[in-house]
């Protein structure tokens, strides 16, 4: 079976529901996306075996070191 690694984040996006303003609502829709983040889905989604590496998290943790794998 074939493996793939995506490198890249999840975004995490918050609406109002309804019409109305950020501001202004009581509750919000969560969704999530990235561009690699919806490669990987896709991938999973025909079977193959996948890994979503978030580099940002990363760059948080440890400021201005890399890992190597």
């Amino acid at each position: 079976m074939e493996r793939v690694v995506t490198f890249g984040e999840i975004m995490l996006r918050l609406a109002p529901e309804g019409y109305y303003r950020f501001v202004q609502s009581q509750s919000f829709g969560a969704t999530y996306g990235g561009g690699e983040a919806n490669v990987a889905v896709s991938l999973a989604n025909f079977g193959l075996e996948r890994r979503l590496r978030d580099e940002t998290a990363q760059a948080r943790d440890r400021p201005g070191r890399s890992e190597q794998s």
